[in-house]
């Protein structure tokens, strides 16, 4: 799955890319993404907040769905 990043940060061309694959009893997911930033010298701090968020996002999604997987739970 891909997706582009259209406003709302002071950052151009973002593209970022999600990967799923099978890694043994789950899914392994893999987020690469790329952007100029609009002003120079910036691109280290957006790389640095964007980095943190996302990882917060996939600990959230794995979180969820290992809760979702446990014994007991009804699948949806």
């Amino acid at each position: 799955m891909g997706y582009v990043l259209l406003s709302g940060l002071a950052i151009r061309d973002y593209q970022a890319f999600i990967d799923l694959a099978p890694d043994g009893d789950g899914t392994a997911i893999r987020l690469h993404s790329s952007f100029e930033p609009k002003t120079r010298g910036t691109g280290w701090l957006y790389r640095l907040v964007l980095q943190a968020v996302i990882s917060r996002y996939a600990k959230g999604l794995a979180g969820y769905a290992a809760k979702k997987a446990a014994p007991g739970n009804k699948q949806h």
